[in-house]
């Protein structure tokens, strides 16, 4: 997992160039999750966290059996 800056636009409010970016990557989770499932599914439609207007906050959840 790394940091990626990777989206740059000026914001006419702060006269001002702003960089977003986040973490990229992988991250593999095991044991019961079956409490957090629903909550994760729902995240990795409607995307979560801060800047999700521009992109950000995107997961896909990779269920290995």
């Amino acid at each position: 997992m790394h940091w990626r800056d990777e989206i740059k636009r000026f914001s006419s409010k702060r006269k001002e160039e702003m960089i977003f970016g986040g973490l990229i990557g992988n991250i593999e989770y095991k044991g019961d999750l079956q409490l957090f499932m629903p909550f994760l599914n729902i995240g990795e439609h409607i995307h979560i966290g801060e800047k999700t207007t521009f992109g950000l906050g995107k997961y896909e959840i990779i269920q290995n059996h």
